[in-house]
């Protein structure tokens, strides 16, 4: 579980005012992660929350098994994507990244924890670009803007699952709904099982809760592209892909893009991969793809 913190600006846009309920605006001095929240940060990757994956147990290869595999097809469907942000990038020493087929694509990692940093770029000088065309890392903070470099795609993977829902709509507001659009495609991957659809909030940074995107207070048109519980802890996983542009016409897009995925063909997989440590994992999942999605 990558635990970087996150960047984000402020944007107005005046198109989106009665299309998002939008929570309270943070003060000028809330306007990036709190250095207690990065000390906290700091202490979860440090091994005491999970040694063999330093981003957390949401990163862990075994785990990540089925997201892999549909980035590589949502990928391999998406020619016109060149470049990509991560935020936060984690560790990729223990992570899941190590076994992405990554395409010959500009990458940047961006993550608010130095260490994670410096680990990662260890990792490039030892193990190359991993068929990146471009590899960076560099240290930034989710919550200022300016520390989000331009690309076609934005991933963030179980980051936001650790800020509070103001912070989230901060990040939402500021970063992925500028006019015009900084990012082609954004990513989230994230929990969200059923207890968590009504976007329950935390009490500080750090603590945990899954989230649903397309419900209050956040009201996005996010299309679910992917889902899956692996057994390995027995907690529902969602990919959700969003296309910022739409937010700048003049009008919210208002067709039921879950609705359009639900009659799409679907299927289930079963799959059985050992892992690195020999132990058999069978892990099952639903699939849903549009490749025009």
């Amino acid at each position: 579980m990558a635990l970087a913190a996150v960047a984000c600006a402020f944007c107005a846009l005046p198109a989106l005012a009665g299309a998002l309920t939008v929570q309270g605006r943070v003060s000028a001095s809330q306007a990036q992660t709190p250095q207690e929240a990065e000390r906290r940060f700091e202490r979860l990757s440090s091994g005491i929350w999970d040694n063999a994956s330093l981003s957390g147990p949401g990163s862990r290869p075994e785990l990540c098994k089925p997201f892999v595999e549909f980035f590589h097809q949502w990928m391999h469907n998406h020619p016109d994507i060149d470049s990509m942000v991560e935020v936060s990038a984690g560790h990729w020493p223990t992570g899941w990244q190590r076994f992405v087929e990554w395409p010959h694509i500009d990458y940047t990692g961006i993550d608010l924890l130095e260490d994670m940093i410096t680990a990662d770029k260890q990792y490039m000088a030892k193990e190359g670009k991993a068929g990146l065309r471009s590899m960076v890392f560099q240290k930034g903070d989710m919550l200022v803007d300016a520390s989000m470099p331009k690309a076609d795609l934005l991933l963030t993977k179980d980051t936001l699952i650790h800020f509070p829902n103001q912070y989230i709509q901060q990040f939402l507001n500021d970063t992925i709904l500028q006019c015009p659009p900084k990012y082609k495609y954004v990513m989230f991957v994230q929990d969200s099982k059923p207890r968590d659809q009504e976007n329950g909030d935390i009490d500080g940074f750090g603590d945990y809760h899954g989230f649903q995107l397309k419900n209050p207070p956040f009201n996005l048109k996010v299309r679910t592209a992917f889902t899956w519980t692996p057994e390995l802890d027995g907690k529902k996983r969602v990919v959700q892909v969003l296309r910022p542009a739409k937010y700048c016409a003049e009008t919210a897009p208002t067709v039921d893009l879950d609705g359009l995925e639900a009659s799409k063909k679907s299927w289930r997989k079963h799959r059985k991969w050992r892992s690195r440590e020999g132990k058999d994992l069978t892990l099952t999942w639903n699939y849903h793809y549009n490749k025009t999605g």
